[in-house]
């Protein structure tokens, strides 16, 4: 089970000075085998980091609800993006200090520095909600957009209502990137991104092994785990176009004309914004490439959710 949250986070009450030292960044350049932790006071020292190849992308991973950089989805992403040649930072955040991690990123914004066009920004649940705050600051400080945000399954408790102004939303950097996995649940079924895919309908995920249940959280965490297969291996998870939220909940999406697709992971496009349906394999490493656009070979998938939702039933 998630945390309860008895209030939603948005705490903006300044941090006092003398604690800033405390906010800091685990970096590990893309020149670099080790990771070096810089505090908010540190950033002249990071913009000298030998080991940061500031002509790379760099990737900015923010750390949710009860989230630490040292944990293992941090040290995991970091690995896959380090082999891709980025450089990699990672950061526990609350909102109150999202906007000194913006100061952070605008003070190293440099020529021969960082470039916002070459920064992406990745997060799960909570975490896709605060990195949003961050951009903003970033842009309110540079005049500048972060290149992209990537959100996985965004909170939906204490953000289902909420307006653009606190939450995730497509004006937060110039490429907003959604993955929607448990939209009734832990996560939100807004279409918030330019690109938003809702997979297997976006509600519930399968399990791993046939009869066994891929609930609320288990179905929220599946949008991490997805992604990680993504960036193992591009263009595998493929989606295909839909008219509404509610005909990608359904899976109707596939006798839309003309056939549209886009790709979930890296090469996501840009040029091809909306709603997707996404299939998938419910065992590892689940994507299934072309074969997820025909219906036929997501009958499987439905069949195996319908057994999963039987067996909820009487678990009742």
């Amino acid at each position: 089970m998630l945390p309860t949250l008895n209030t939603c986070p948005n705490e903006t009450a300044p941090i006092p000075t003398q604690d800033l030292k405390h906010l800091f960044m685990i970096v590990r350049g893309a020149n670099s085998t080790k990771k070096i932790r810089y505090n908010y006071n540190q950033t002249s020292l990071l913009a000298k980091d030998p080991y940061m190849d500031w002509s790379r992308k760099t990737i900015v991973y923010v750390a949710g609800y009860t989230g630490n950089p040292r944990m293992a989805d941090a040290t995991a992403l970091e690995a896959h993006y380090i082999k891709l040649g980025y450089n990699v930072c990672a950061a526990a955040l609350v909102r109150q200090i999202a906007s000194y991690v913006g100061k952070m990123l605008a003070d190293l914004t440099q020529p021969g520095l960082l470039d916002p066009a070459k920064v992406e920004m990745i997060s799960m649940s909570l975490g896709a909600h605060i990195m949003r705050f961050i951009a903003k600051n970033y842009h309110q400080r540079t005049g500048k957009k972060i290149g992209r945000l990537t959100g996985l399954d965004p909170s939906g408790p204490c953000f289902r209502n909420a307006g653009p102004a606190d939450r995730l939303d497509d004006s937060d950097a110039d490429f907003v990137v959604v993955v929607m996995t448990n939209i009734d649940g832990n996560g939100m079924a807004s279409p918030v991104g330019h690109v938003n895919f809702y997979v297997n309908g976006g509600e519930f995920q399968g399990g791993d092994l046939p009869f066994i249940l891929c609930g609320t959280f288990c179905s929220h965490m599946k949008a991490y785990i997805y992604w990680l297969s993504a960036l193992e291996n591009p263009g595998g998870f493929i989606g295909v176009k839909c008219d509404s939220v509610q005909q990608a909940r359904f899976r109707g999406c596939y006798d839309n004309v003309p056939q549209v697709t886009n790709i979930m992971g890296l090469k996501t496009d840009k040029s091809k914004p909306g709603i997707y349906y996404l299939s998938t394999k419910h065992s590892f490493p689940y994507y299934l490439g072309k074969k997820g656009l025909k219906e036929k070979t997501d009958k499987m998938m439905r069949q195996h959710l319908g057994e999963v939702g039987e067996i909820r039933m009487l678990k009742k």
